[in-house]
């Protein structure tokens, strides 16, 4: 075992056994020697021993059984049937579509016998040793934009399939499983022309994030087509770190311009939008009528019901490990078709006259 001075003992000691498991030394289902026999092999303590053989059992090179000992899981990590999901802070976990999203991966690694790991840091994954990562899982799935184009690059260099999944770079593209986020800007702006808006307003994300990019180009084509006015200053970037302070600012926006109609990327910015709105005495929908997206729970129960977006996450989810799992065994993956959103309508579009009836009848279009 060669000694690298910057590494710490059990690491080499860990580093050494991956490498005999990897030439075919060590098979599936081979007994290791025991603590006692590495530790005097390897002149080391017991508990640095324990450490390497606990680091590699979470990352499933071995597997104990109780009375028997410790065995090779499996010398292949291809056939090891456990994937990554990279995302960028795990507070995007709370988020809905993130939640939806990592349900229908979780659905699609049971539904294809695989095991998940969901690996968040808000730094770039090359600070990690790729290669050790890559050692570990058969295959990955990236849900975040913020990963550095060279980190990708090494993935898909290692030979481990890899996949963008909701978000996505565009230099990526082809390997992206995507929502088609610009037919869901073409859809919220169509029904707002249908109801009679002639003057619109977009909140969004801004251009650096490109599924917010592609809301946004499906909402100004749509209204190029139908000749219908989207103001430069109605196009408003905000922040969805604070959608509380974009809210305020983005009412302050429109209560100058005064649009009939918004179009908001997320019904979280939608909903606030609106109580920032009727704090200064805006009808919703009688002087301006507003869209969110992602459908959540809150757009239901607001007052009035929010008009959205229904994102296929947990679809895509789904279709996402499909297409992985295939990758991993070596399949030719079909071309990935962008699942197309659907608009779900609500009070806060409603005509006047219809909302009005609807509530005197004491039922929820």
């Amino acid at each position: 075992m060669n000694e690298k001075k910057s590494a710490p003992r059990y690491q080499l000691l860990k580093e050494h056994l991956i490498e005999r498991i990897r030439s075919g030394e060590f098979t599936g289902g081979m007994k290791i020697d025991s603590e006692p026999s590495l530790c005097k092999e390897f002149h080391m303590s017991r508990n640095t021993v324990r450490q390497a053989l606990q680091e590699l059992e979470s990352e499933g090179f071995l597997y104990r059984i109780q009375g028997k000992g410790t065995f090779i899981r499996n010398a292949d990590p291809h056939r090891s049937g456990k994937i990554a999901l990279l995302i960028y802070d795990t507070t995007y976990m709370t988020n809905p579509v993130t939640a939806e999203l990592i349900m229908g991966i979780d659905a699609g690694c049971r539904e294809h016998g695989l095991t998940l790991d969901i690996l968040a840091g808000n730094r770039t994954f090359h600070e990690e040793k790729i290669s050790q990562l890559t050692g570990r899982y058969a295959g990955f799935l990236i849900g975040a934009y913020q990963i550095d184009t060279l980190t990708i690059r090494e993935l898909q260099n290692s030979s481990r399939p890899c996949f963008f999944v909701k978000n996505y770079l565009p230099e990526f593209k082809d390997i992206a499983l995507r929502i088609d986020f610009e037919y869901a800007g073409t859809l919220a702006a169509e029904h707002l022309i249908r109801q009679g808006c002639r003057d619109l307003a977009l909140l969004y994300a801004g251009e650096n994030i490109f599924i917010s990019a592609d809301f946004a180009r499906g909402v100004k084509e749509c209204c190029l087509e139908h000749g219908v006015r989207l103001k430069n200053s109605n196009v408003i970037t905000c922040d969805f770190i604070a959608p509380d302070e974009s809210a305020k600012s983005a009412a302050e926006k429109l209560m100058t311009s005064r649009p009939d109609g918004v179009i908001c990327l997320t019904d979280e910015l939608a909903l606030k939008l609106m109580n920032e709105l009727k704090v200064q005495h805006i009808s919703i929908p009688g002087d301006i009528k507003i869209t969110g997206c992602n459908n959540t729970i809150n757009s239901l129960y607001a007052s009035p019901a929010l008009t959205t977006l229904k994102l296929p996450t947990y679809e895509l989810g789904v279709m996402a490990v499909k297409h992985l799992y295939r990758a991993i065994n070596g399949e030719k993956c079909e071309a990935f078709l962008p699942l197309q959103p659907g608009l779900i309508v609500r009070e806060s579009t409603a005509p006047v006259k219809t909302l009005k009836t609807t509530q005197q009848e004491g039922v929820l279009q």
